[in-house]
C-alpha cells in the first residue's frame, strides 16, 4: 500500500517515538497490571478472610445459644480458632464479645474472664488509624 508523503511522515515519527520510549511504555504498562492484579488479589484475600470467620462467628453465635458443657467447648473452640487466625477481621473482636456474653453465667465466669481480657487488648492496642 502506497502512503503519501503526509502519512508516511506520521509513520516514521511514530517508529521514532516508538523506538525511544518503546520499552518505558510497555514497562509501565506492565508494572501497571502487576499493580492492578495484586490489589485485586489482596482485596479477594481479604474478603476470604471475611468470610471464612463469619462462618466461625456463626457457629459461635449457634454455641452460645445452647448450653451445656459442650456448647462451652464450642464457644471456647470457635473464640480461639477467632484469634489466631482470623484476629484481623472485625469478627474476632465481635467474637470475643458473644463468647464473653455467653460466658458470663455465674458457673461459668472463670470462662468468660479471658474472652473479656483478649478483646480489649488485642484490637485496642493497634494504631486508631488502621481501625477502619
Amino acid at each position: 500500500m502506497a502512503y503519501d508523503l503526509e502519512e508516511q511522515e506520521q509513520i516514521d515519527q511514530l517508529k521514532a517515538f516508538w523506538g525511544s520510549y518503546g520499552t518505558a511504555v510497555l514497562t509501565f504498562l506492565v508494572v501497571l497490571l502487576v499493580l492492578v492484579g495484586g490489589w485485586r488479589g489482596w482485596q479477594w484475600y481479604q474478603g476470604h478472610q471475611a468470610n471464612q470467620a463469619r462462618g466461625y462467628f456463626e457457629a459461635l453465635e449457634d454455641a452460645s445459644r445452647q448450653t451445656g458443657d459442650e456448647s462451652v467447648a464450642r464457644i471456647n473452640a470457635a473464640v480461639t480458632t477467632l484469634r489466631s487466625e482470623f484476629g484481623a477481621t472485625d469478627y474476632a473482636v465481635r467474637g470475643a464479645l458473644v463468647a464473653a456474653a455467653a460466658l458470663i453465667q455465674p458457673e461459668l465466669i472463670g470462662s468468660a474472664a479471658p474472652a473479656v481480657a483478649e478483646m480489649s487488648q488485642a484490637r485496642f492496642q493497634q494504631p486508631l488509624a488502621s481501625q477502619t
